[in-house]
């Protein structure tokens, strides 16, 4: 049960420099709190029950769908201020790259829902089917130790933006909305890490326009031109001799590999490495990397690549722990601003994981909940001390949590 919000959350959120009143603020610190400490589904209702403060929850539902606050510019001030921390990692060493991973996740429901807005039946890689869901874009910021969510886009297919009379911007389209969104500067060198459904010539010649490469696996219909003659990749890779590879060892872990230099078809210049990993004394099936950055090595290319675990990380504890996943509402601005809250939530676990130098966002969660659970004590032995009764007091509680 909240009865106090922790002062390392009151400070986070104050740094956002937010413009909310302030009943709207306190909504936000309840509602971020108890997303992090409570154990129960994180629904509205859920919430609510956690948190001591005499409310109303359709109060917190109208907070959430109908209450005019600016969503939009609260979390702007949470990316900037997201962004500020990475930039200043990046001071500490002019050297470390800067990584942005992009990746998309679904939000599915158990089945279609007619008047749930935005929803739409997307391929699952997770069940191997489809699903009815809703589709966040997401983009997660790494340099040196410091990992943070940083902006996120909802997918709208081309039916609903017809609908609502929008243009329809592919997945591709939305991270390109996030890079623009970046108010990019002089720094150190940065790479865009995707997997192969984003590796579109157009998102990857946008990254490099503002000075950002990419790093990302291909499809191996994709076409080279070695020699000047036009091959897709799987065909190319078959015909080489396995004793032209060269053997590098990343992280513990050895890869066979051989590099390709020259354009592809909307690129003019880049390096595909063909990369076969080695398990159990065998090899893999080839992964294809392209990298727009023709300068670093084998041993770089697959080693910054793998820095977009990150996000798939991040994903796993914005829905395991955070409730990503959870709430129950019908309205695309509702679902939106409870998505922000995950967001706020998850960057304040991480700026904690980083400043305690723990080993995960667990241990963080564990310690709000602790302090959580002191302060609820604290509270009742201040009530105790008040001489109100013991029935009075269970009766305040239970009150509240029903």
């Amino acid at each position: 049960m909240i009865v106090k919000h922790s002062e390392e959350f009151s400070k986070y959120f104050l740094e956002i420099k937010n413009k909310l009143s302030i009943p709207q603020t306190k909504h936000v610190l309840d509602m971020v709190s108890s997303l992090i400490t409570t154990e129960s589904k994180k629904t509205v209702s859920g919430l609510s029950r956690t948190i001591l403060r005499n409310v109303d929850r359709s109060n917190r539902a109208r907070f959430l769908t109908k209450s005019p606050w600016d969503e939009e510019t609260l979390n702007k001030s949470r990316v900037s201020h997201s962004l500020k921390a990475i930039l200043e990692e990046a001071e500490k060493s002019k050297s470390a790259p800067i990584f942005l991973s992009v990746d998309d996740t679904l939000i599915t429901k158990s089945c279609k829902r007619d008047k749930i807005e935005g929803i739409s039946k997307q391929y699952s890689h997770v069940t191997g089917k489809y699903e009815w869901c809703h589709t966040l874009v997401s983009m997660q910021a790494k340099c040196s130790n410091l990992s943070l969510p940083l902006n996120f886009k909802i997918y709208k297919t081309e039916e609903f933006s017809s609908e609502k009379g929008t243009d329809f911007l592919s997945k591709n389209d939305l991270v390109i909305e996030l890079l623009n969104e970046i108010p990019f500067k002089e720094t150190n060198p940065m790479y865009l890490l995707m997997d192969s459904w984003y590796s579109s010539s157009k998102l990857i010649m946008e990254a490099l326009s503002k000075g950002i490469y990419a790093i990302t696996p291909l499809k191996s219909n994709r076409i080279i031109y070695p020699d000047g003659v036009g091959i897709n990749i799987k065909t190319f890779a078959e015909s080489i001799d396995k004793q032209e590879l060269n053997l590098v060892t990343v992280k513990g872990t050895d890869y066979y590999t051989l590099r390709y230099e020259g354009h592809l078809n909307d690129i003019p210049n880049a390096v595909v490495l063909i990369s076969y990993k080695v398990k159990n004394g065998n090899l893999l099936e080839p992964m294809y990397i392209l990298t727009t950055d023709i300068e670093i090595s084998a041993e770089q290319i697959i080693e910054y690549y793998l820095n977009r675990w990150e996000i798939e990380v991040s994903f796993r504890y914005q829905k395991e722990s955070l409730g990503l996943d959870h709430p129950q509402m019908r309205t695309l601005k509702g679902l939106k601003r409870f998505w922000i809250l995950v967001y706020i939530a998850h960057n304040f676990l991480v700026f904690e994981l980083h400043k305690l130098q723990k080993t995960n966002i667990g241990e963080i969660i564990r310690e709000q909940k602790s302090k959580t659970l002191t302060n609820m004590i604290l509270f009742i032995c201040e009530l105790k001390d008040s001489n109100i009764k013991s029935d009075e007091i269970v009766k305040y509680f239970v009150k509240t949590a029903v």
